[in-house]
């Protein structure tokens, strides 16, 4: 069975939004060309706005995008919060250019005995175990993705 946790083409991804377990949220988006195709360009549009590392941005979708999981678990479970899994849960939601959902994962508990594994929710209503150290390029906050504007000096 496919153990890939988000099922979605980067290519369609016009937004991405990263939310903290405390509510906060980093926005990346990026406009569509002009015969509607993504262009390399992203920004960031939320907290603040700016320029984006486009290079960072390219690599969260690739880890995004390659994320497999360790161990599927429960599917459907009654209770998600039992798995950290729940509304509050860091978050990653993927965009497209017509602004409908492409993919989302939540990033849940640690899970015990097992070092940097964390549950996971991701495209399939089903909790899966994932390696935190692959998560560990998510930004956590808006320095993370905007690029410096004074010239890197």
């Amino acid at each position: 069975k496919d153990r890939l946790v988000l099922a979605f083409k980067k290519e369609q991804v016009a937004k991405i939004a990263f939310r903290q377990p405390d509510g906060a949220e980093l926005i990346v988006e990026r406009p569509p060309t002009p015969d509607g195709g993504p262009s390399g360009e992203w920004k960031v549009v939320a907290p603040l706005a700016g320029p984006a590392r486009t290079f960072k941005v390219a690599a969260v979708l690739w880890t995004l995008g390659a994320l497999k999981a360790g161990a599927l678990g429960e599917e459907n479970p009654k209770d998600w919060g039992k798995f950290g899994l729940d509304p509050k849960a860091k978050s990653v939601a993927l965009f497209g250019f017509d602004g409908k959902e492409l993919a989302r994962l939540l990033i849940g508990k640690d899970v015990l005995g097992k070092q940097a594994t964390a549950y996971l929710r991701g495209t399939r209503d089903q909790v899966v175990e994932g390696d935190t150290s692959r998560l560990a390029e998510l930004p956590a906050k808006v320095e993370d993705l905007l690029e410096p504007t004074d010239g890197g000096k």
